[in-house]
């Protein structure tokens, strides 16, 4: 044990060269013909070295949650599920997360909006709508969809659920000029 191949030269990965102990780091088993390791739960890598959490459904111990890929003993969670062995499924479910306009972290399972788009599922469509989220003239607010328009003189003065009209006093287009007697000046 611990050799592969034709005359048994090949030494299986995480075993000592010189005697063939260990191989697989003595936490899987080295298949003779092709000299690669088959991990048992909860390890993975070339020589199961690595080591993740294990999840047990039924009878069955699936490594990773069987939803993601266990690398330098970190698991690396497939699309749509998230946390540190990948058991928890994304806002909006594993086959839609974040309601398919956003990226769930695998990490914490926060989703990160498109643009346009807010709410801690990415379910609400920024005041504007999503093409035009706030009329350009402000920032939607990610927890609900609100405005915070533009208020300032290089920018212009909005005002507005989605930012859609200058402040009173202001005017001619870009809501940056200050009206006199109802001519604005700059």
């Amino acid at each position: 044990s611990g050799y592969w191949g034709f005359g048994c030269f090949g030494v299986c990965p995480g075993a000592d060269p010189a005697t063939g102990n260990n191989s697989c780091s003595g936490h899987g088993t080295c298949n003779t013909d092709t000299g690669n390791c088959i991990c048992d739960a909860g390890h993975a890598g070339f020589d199961c070295s690595s080591t993740c959490p294990v999840v047990r459904v039924g009878n069955h111990d699936y490594t990773c949650g069987g939803h993601g890929a266990c690398t330098n003993s970190t698991c690396n969670c497939r699309h749509g599920y998230w946390g540190a062995d990948c058991r928890q499924e994304c806002s909006g479910g594993a086959a839609n997360p974040c309601n398919g306009v956003g990226l769930c972290d695998g990490v914490t399972g926060e989703c990160r909006c498109e643009a346009g788009m807010a709410g801690p599922n990415c379910d609400i469509e920024c005041a504007g709508g999503r093409a035009n989220a706030c009329n350009g003239h402000g920032t939607c607010q990610d927890t609900d969809g609100s405005c915070v328009c533009s208020f300032d003189a290089d920018v212009g003065f909005f005002v507005g659920t989605a930012c859609e009209r200058c402040e009173v006093g202001y005017g001619v287009g870009t809501c940056a000029q200050r009206c006199v007697h109802g001519a604005s000046r700059a």
